[in-house]
């Protein structure tokens, strides 16, 4: 949120004298500032003749080229010595705030040039040193600060929020006013006739569209049922649509905003409503005002009605003791926020200070506050009732439209159903029975893998096929040279002209063979069901296998030399595979005292257990796999026992 602003505006016509001149805006003639000495590098800075019978102390505010440095306090006999850092040549303004009135600062402006003849005090800080209060007096410090701080936000945003308040109170009257006028009941009455006027093609159309849907796959099903009844017959199905009867049907329902003219008008309105906020100001020239914000200002119609009438949420946690501090601490509120001897205390005393502004400020606001945002607003009243009259005719108009609306969309869908369902339920039956009658209609059941010798064991290197189950071709025409294919995980398809015919009107067991589609690479996964996708025709079957590693690696002990090739390959493959993913996922599955499942234990227990003319191509492979440790990328230091364990249980193949 925005605060108030200070500003301070240098006027041009500084001095040029070696010390200092005097420019004061009418202070009293005994008042003066002086520079008495400069070293340097520090500036002290003299006044005196600052008192007056109405108050005895001034705040003192130094600035150098225009940028606030320190404050200090005025002795009671009206004289102040201060010392800021500055170099020769910088421009220093010396406010006494508030010593002409109210707001009316006393303003001295300063040139530094050259060095003095004074001797320089490089020793005396720019801040008075640290002192300690009362505990009497730090309270009431510290409870006048917050109570003017409670005072600046009573006055800028209660005033706000009085307004806010207020117009929210005006809303829900408009919105009564309206409901209970003639106007309303007219306005409602009005649009209910045009909302049946709106509703009644929409109804239609959606009644004729669902008894589409249901007739469509009715009528279909009624002629695909005429041409099974004389499968494997000498029969001709009856082509001839039968008598339709419409289902009794209730009617659909509308959506409940077929008719929303309120989200429109609320976007509009408040667009305009925020264009009125933002010229309006809250505040006063005590406390001064709000600069416009547009999430504090932001009044949103939808919150207020999800809020409801009795429910006031806008931005009162705002305005808790952290809010209030940062408010006191970053603000001068011309001069009304005295922090001179706060920030010359020690650091309990600062402590102890805010602790007790804090307790002070929560003690007070919320009746200050409260009883500000709830005074009488005309002007916001008469906003908000206008803006709840606007609003409330368009919830009379949305209302009376959606029930004229879902009253003739109703209606109007039985009609559509019943205009709808018989001749689409006919049109549907002649086209699928023309289709039937022209084309074959093939459906094959029973479909499975075959492995080339076919002991059900899926090998590497070896050609796959496929067997037919069952066919059946529900058209009148035959299907002729029906292309087989397979494609799919692990496999590559082979060249082939096989194909497939079936006879109309037939429905039988086939048992057809159709071999070598594919071929089993050796890179396949053990252990996994591998997906292949059969095309016969048009027709698609997904289908899978399973290449079994245990059986894989016993083949290894009886292996000629052609076909221990493709097993070692694959043999080692999976082994890597299976290393690789243990090291990365720093899993170790080598351990042999934990007998973990694992493909190199598979093998390396195998081995063991056959007689030693049946070792020789596991062994060949030993020094290849001892050899995988060393060629992944791996952690040694995290990884190291996997790796010891993976070789020690490869060694045992020697």
């Amino acid at each position: 949120m925005n605060l108030l602003k200070m500003k301070t505006s240098l006027r041009s016509g500084w001095s040029t004298l070696l010390l200092s001149l005097v420019l004061g805006t009418g202070a009293a003639q005994a008042a003066n500032v002086s520079i008495t000495s400069f070293d340097g590098q520090r500036a002290t800075i003299v006044g005196q003749g600052f008192t007056k019978a109405s108050q005895q102390t001034y705040q003192v505010n130094f600035y150098v080229n225009g940028d606030f440095k320190s404050d200090v306090n005025t002795n009671s006999n009206g004289s102040f010595s201060h010392t800021v850092a500055a170099s020769a040549g910088n421009q220093i303004e010396v406010k006494v705030l508030n010593y002409n009135g109210s707001g009316n600062h006393a303003s001295y402006r300063l040139t530094v040039q050259g060095y003095s003849s004074q001797p320089s005090q490089p020793s005396q800080p720019t801040q008075p040193p640290a002192f300690r209060m009362e505990s009497s007096k730090l309270r009431e410090y510290a409870e006048i600060q917050a109570r003017t701080v409670a005072n600046r936000v009573a006055n800028t945003y209660g005033e706000l929020e009085k307004w806010k308040y207020n117009f929210s109170i005006g809303y829900w009257q408009g919105i009564d006013a309206f409901n209970g006028s003639y106007t309303a009941r007219s306005v409602t009455d009005d649009a209910r006739q045009e909302g049946r006027n709106r509703g009644t093609t929409p109804g239609y159309n959606a009644g004729y569209a669902y008894a589409a849907s249901q007739a469509g796959s009715l009528g279909a099903a009624a002629a695909v049922a005429r041409f099974r009844a004389v499968v494997n017959t000498e029969s001709a199905p009856n082509m001839t649509a039968p008598s339709v009867t419409t289902p009794s049907f209730d009617g659909l329902q509308s959506s409940a905003n077929s008719c929303d003219t309120e989200d429109s008008t609320i976007s509009s309105l408040e667009g305009r409503l925020e264009s009125e906020m933002r010229i309006l100001r809250f505040g006063d020239s005590d406390y001064g005002y709000l600069d416009y914000d547009a999430t504090a200002y932001s009044i949103r119609f939808r919150d207020l009605q999800r809020w409801g009438r009795t429910s006031y949420q806008f931005v009162d946690s705002w305005f808790r003791a952290d809010y209030a501090w940062s408010e006191w601490i970053n603000n001068d509120l011309g001069g009304k926020y005295n922090k001179t001897n706060y920030r010359k205390l020690e650091s309990d005393q600062q402590s102890e200070f805010r602790r007790v502004f804090s307790a002070v400020y929560d003690q007070v606001i919320d009746e200050k506050y409260y009883r500000k945002k709830t005074e009488y607003n005309a002007n916001a009243r008469n906003r908000g009732q206008w803006y709840g009259v606007e609003i409330g005719n368009r919830q009379a108009y949305d209302r009376g439209c959606n029930l004229g609306y879902a009253e003739s969309y109703s209606t109007a869908s039985v009609s559509g159903y019943r205009a709808g369902f018989a001749p689409t339920y006919i049109a549907k039956f002649n086209s699928t029975a023309q289709y039937y009658n022209s084309n074959p209609v093939i459906s094959f059941d029973g479909i499975r893998l075959i492995d080339g010798n076919r002991n059900g064991v899926f090998e590497l290197g070896e050609n796959v096929g496929i067997a037919v189950g069952s066919v059946t071709n529900l058209g009148r025409v035959a299907a002729q040279n029906l292309r087989v294919r397979m494609t799919g995980e692990g496999i590559d398809e082979l060249a082939n002209s096989e194909s497939v015919s079936v006879e109309p009107s037939t429905s039988k067991p086939s048992n057809q063979i159709v071999e070598n589609l594919a071929r089993v690479r050796s890179d396949v996964i053990a252990d996994k069901n591998n997906t292949v996708a059969v095309a016969i025709g048009a027709n698609q079957h997904s289908l899978s296998y399973v290449v079994s590693w245990k059986l894989t690696i016993r083949a290894l002990a009886t292996a000629d030399a052609a076909s221990a090739i493709s097993l070692k390959q694959f043999v080692l493959q999976n082994i890597q595979n299976e290393y690789t993913r243990a090291e990365s996922a720093k899993n170790n599955i080598y351990k042999e005292k934990d007998k973990t499942a694992s493909k190199l234990r598979d093998l390396v227990e195998l081995y063991e257990t056959l007689p030693e003319n049946q070792r020789s191509v596991i062994l060949s492979m030993g020094p290849t796999i001892v050899a995988m440790k060393e060629q992944a990328e791996h952690n040694k230091w995290s990884t190291g026992g996997l790796r010891k364990d993976f070789e020690a249980m490869a060694l045992r193949i020697k």
